[in-house]
């Protein structure tokens, strides 16, 4: 009947590509009759329908293009984060727009939708993919035995010593320094705490770098201590004057989170759907690269070694040892990427990931290790023998201010005949002051406790090894300096990106603390001690 031209008019006329689902009248009980017709997919609305291919495509293409585009390029900063999550969102509106579409239109009948299908194809991806596997680099470098490797640096930082005093001290003054983790704030902190100290100690014909043996740091500190290790002992940048220092700051205000965000929300989302995850859409590899681009506006144009292994070829002296802390996921232990191995240390052989897990990696990624923020970095896997994957988060999960590994460096050490005739002195930075008040749970507490009793645990073991390194220093007649960031921990960001006002701050407080009547000088000018001079001392 709806069909039949005698009984409508033509505009009231269904449309022959409508498909009649029932032949047979349906009559309701006021005697109605009705018919059931199945639209087709393309006939009804073609401008809404072209809108939303369009949207689709758009929100694909967009999607595409902002994944592939290199960490390094100065796209992903000139957006910005806030940018970069708003553009996420809504490229994800369009395309779920888009596959809502086929589900509901183009694939009414289906039993499963297009939706369903990629949600399963996700899941099963997460289990047969590689994770964010770390970045190897090189061959395999030896490495020496701490205990020798500090005898043969010894050795020499004797000799300049003697050499340029005139005379031999009785106790020869080693400095350790300890980095806290925070993220960005405590890596601006410590490199610009050591940046300028070493100036300030030039300015006093102390010479701070030849006198560091070894360096331990946690997440930001580490990012820390490397930007420092890298500028002092691997590209030799003197740190003399302020435009140096001022390098430095730039440095920390790189936005490095952009192109982690860029990365997490685009990249990322499409690698999801693939069981190989590619250097290119990593937010792990995106940081990495963020801190070479960085490092390299610094050298501007020298060797970039940020961009090259960790171990580097041995050239005849001896350089003091960087230790990056890390957490294993799978048991929980503390461990560690180092420049020496450290034999008699609990368990050397499985926390110490050089000896026998990684071949060897790129600077930035050993740095990384320990950097892996939560959320917003991804755990670093390495895939061993017989298909056995290990994961690494950061190093704060287990202790947090790198004393820990500073104390079985000092055990490594104390067998030596070297140890003997040294004064240890330890550089402590900490983000903050040491909390002396602790706080009452009272609102369900029941559940709070948990959360907080796993939390303060990793405060707990971080104080401990604190305070039992001070104890081992003060046992062996050394010093050690507390450094903790003055300022609130909430005027200054956790975050990978530093702004002006933050910067400003950080190195203000730097300013007091490196005043020559400041507490942190006159307990490393201790009247017993005598530093290496950057220039012979005249008699």
């Amino acid at each position: 009947m709806p069909k039949d031209k005698n009984v409508l008019s033509k505009n009231n006329l269904i449309p022959l590509e409508f498909h009649l689902e029932n032949r047979d009248r349906i009559q309701d009980s006021v005697g109605v009759l009705k018919w059931v017709y199945r639209l087709p997919p393309f006939l009804v609305y073609p401008a809404f329908h072209k809108q939303v291919y369009k949207m689709a495509l758009s929100a694909l293409i967009l999607l595409i293009m902002i994944s592939i585009i290199p960490a390094e390029w100065p796209v992903y900063d000139h957006i910005g984060a806030a940018g970069l999550v708003c553009l996420a969102f809504a490229c994800y509106t369009g395309l779920y727009a888009g596959l809502l579409f086929v589900d509901k239109v183009i694939l009414p009948r289906s039993p499963i939708g297009i939706r369903q299908l990629l949600l399963i194809w996700v899941v099963i991806m997460s289990f047969i993919n590689q994770d964010h596997p770390v970045r190897i680099y090189g061959k395999k470098e030896n490495r020496n035995d701490i205990r020798v490797h500090f005898s043969d640096w010894f050795a020499g930082y004797k000799k300049d010593v003697d050499q340029r005093l005139g005379y031999s001290p009785e106790k020869y003054p080693v400095v350790f320094v300890c980095a806290e983790g925070g993220a960005f704030r405590t890596g601006a902190y410590t490199a610009l705490f050591l940046t300028q100290m070493e100036a300030e100690l030039i300015r006093r014909n102390v010479d701070l770098r030849h006198s560091i043996f070894a360096m331990s740091g946690v997440s930001g500190g580490s990012v820390g201590l490397g930007f420092y290790n890298a500028a002092a002992f691997r590209s030799n940048i003197p740190f003399r004057d302020t435009v140096t220092v001022e390098k430095t700051r730039k440095f920390f205000m790189n936005d490095s989170l952009s192109p982690l965000i860029g990365k997490m929300f685009f990249g990322e989302f499409l690698n999801l759907f693939y069981w190989k995850m590619a250097d290119r859409f990593d937010r792990a590899v995106a940081l990495e690269k963020s801190w070479e681009g960085a490092y390299g506006k610094f050298v501007d144009g020298a060797r970039n070694t940020y961009g090259d292994e960790f171990i580097l070829p041995d050239t005849g002296r001896a350089k003091p040892v960087l230790l990056i802390n890390t957490t294993e996921v799978e048991t929980g232990r503390q461990c560690w990427v180092s420049g020496a191995s450290l034999p008699t240390a609990f368990l050397a052989t499985q926390r110490d990931l050089l000896a026998n897990k990684v071949s060897s990696t790129r600077y930035s990624t050993a740095i990384n290790f320990s950097s892996r923020f939560p959320l917003f970095s991804p755990g670093a896997a390495i895939s061993l023998a017989h298909g056995h994957r290990l994961h690494y988060l950061d190093g704060g999960y287990v202790e947090n201010t790198g004393t820990g590994a500073m104390l079985e460096i000092l055990d490594e050490l104390r067998s030596t005949d070297a140890y003997k005739m040294i004064r240890p002195v330890v550089i402590s930075l900490r983000f903050s002051e040491v909390a002396k008040d602790t706080t009452d749970l009272k609102a369900l507490n029941e559940l709070t406790e948990i959360f907080f009793g796993l939390y303060n645990t990793r405060v707990g073991r971080s104080e401990w090894s604190s305070a039992m390194l001070e104890k081992r220093i003060k046992a062996d007649s050394g010093i050690f300096i507390k450094a903790p960031l003055s300022p609130e921990e909430k005027k200054i960001p956790m975050n990978w990106v530093l702004s002006e006002q933050s910067m400003n701050r950080i190195q203000a407080d730097i300013k007091i603390k490196l005043h020559p009547d400041s507490s942190v000088f006159r307990t490393f000018f201790r009247k017993d001690v005598s530093y290496v001079p950057l220039k012979l001392v005249s008699h």
